[in-house]
């Protein structure tokens, strides 16, 4: 069972239109950046997977989203309530965990074929900034392919 990222991901609105911030890629530019609305959704991250986030996201090849980081009790209260999550000590209480949606290169779809390709490069940024992470999708009952926790 796919647990938090379940089979609707997120509306995201703006930050996909045409033109959106991190939206357009030019050349002898950076491949990818994080929309505005991305980074605002990493506000109250723990700096280390922040800095992972920020950093994937400048390697990476294709666009993704955050669609959650820090999360209320009440939020992770709905999502016990609605099957999402099955626990309420979650690590994005704490902004020790983040959720992240690989992209169409449009930025229009959810890619559900690169969440492996994503995992692999956000070890790739943690292994050499020094940080310990955990990926969802290795979990082994209540697989999260979205999201990514300090451990």
């Amino acid at each position: 069972m796919n647990a938090e990222c379940g089979m609707n991901p997120p509306a995201f609105g703006h930050p996909l239109e045409k033109g959106a911030e991190g939206t357009e890629q030019k050349k002898g530019e950076s491949i990818m950046e994080l929309s505005k609305l991305s980074l605002e959704r990493l506000e109250g991250v723990d700096e280390r997977l922040k800095a992972v986030v920020i950093e994937c996201a400048a390697r990476c090849k294709f666009p993704f989203n955050v669609s959650e980081g820090l999360r209320t009790v009440e939020k992770q209260r709905e999502y016990v309530r609605q099957g999402k999550s099955r626990t309420m000590n979650s690590k994005h209480l704490t902004g020790k965990a983040v959720d992240l949606y690989p992209l169409s290169m449009d930025r229009k779809l959810v890619d559900w074929s690169r969440f492996e390709e994503l995992a692999d490069l956000m070890f790739q940024v943690a292994s050499d900034q020094g940080t310990d992470i955990v990926w969802g999708g290795n979990w082994k009952t209540f697989v999260d392919k979205c999201h990514f926790e300090l451990k």
